[in-house]
This record gives C-alpha cells, structure tokens and sequence, in this order.
C-alpha cells in the first residue's frame, strides 16, 4: 500500500512505451528486404511439371516411388539390418538417396539409404496415443 503511486507511475510508463514501440515504423518495410535475393521456385510449378507430389522433411524433398525401384543394393542392406521389419512406403530425393518407411506389428521406423546401399541414419517413429473424451 505504501507504494501505490509508484506502481502506478512504472506502469503507465511501461504502457507508454509498449505503445509508442508498437505505432512507429523503426525499420521501413522496404528497408528490411534484401536486394538482389533470388526468388524461390514455386513448389506449385515445380508440382505440375512433375506431375508428382514431393514428400518434404526439412530442407530435403523425397518424392514417392514405387517399391520396385528401390535398388537391390538398398533392399539387402535393410533385410539384413531390419529382420523384423517390412518396407511400407519408399521415397526418393534429387541425389538418388533414399528414405524407406519400415513398419513391425508394433513399431514404424523411417531408414535412410544412399543408392550404393550405405546406412546414412535412422528414425524411430513414436507412437501417438489418442484419447477420446466423452
């Protein structure tokens, strides 16, 4: 109680400054964008001249291919790496490496394979648990 005018005095100073800091332009917009910055291509163009739709994880984009395609190479490394598992689904980036989604009775993995076979990593998918509330 006994500092009441001083909180009160703090505040509105705080309450000035947020607000002036809000209504004014420090940095024109024209001022923040960088000159001579390459415009991106547009995925939409990139979808229609392909005519296939890209899986992207991060900075990497996999386009989905047929099993088949997977080569013999990549097939062996993992039936001999992932006894228990079976390939679901295969994608492939723009240098030949290749992600492979493995599925058990109660797990997913995500294998990452270059074209020669070699492991590059791997990622476990965990489990996500939905709980209906009535």
């Amino acid at each position: 109680m006994k500092h009441i005018g001083r909180n009160i005095l703090i505040a509105g100073i705080v309450g000035a400054v947020t607000i002036l800091a809000y209504t004014l332009n420090v940095v024109e917009p024209t001022d923040s964008k960088p000159e001579n910055m390459p415009a991106k291509k547009s995925m939409q163009s990139s979808i229609e001249a392909t005519g296939s739709v890209p899986f992207v994880l991060g900075c990497e984009t996999y386009e989905p291919v047929s099993k088949e395609e997977l080569p013999q190479e990549v097939r062996s490394a993992i039936a001999s790496r992932y006894v228990a598992y079976a390939i679901s689904s295969v994608f492939r980036d723009h240098e030949d490496n290749y992600k492979v989604i493995l599925k058990s009775q109660s797990s997913k993995m995500i294998a990452f394979y270059s074209a020669d076979g070699e492991y590059l990593k791997q990622e476990i998918v965990k489990p996500v648990q939905i709980v209906a509330l009535n």
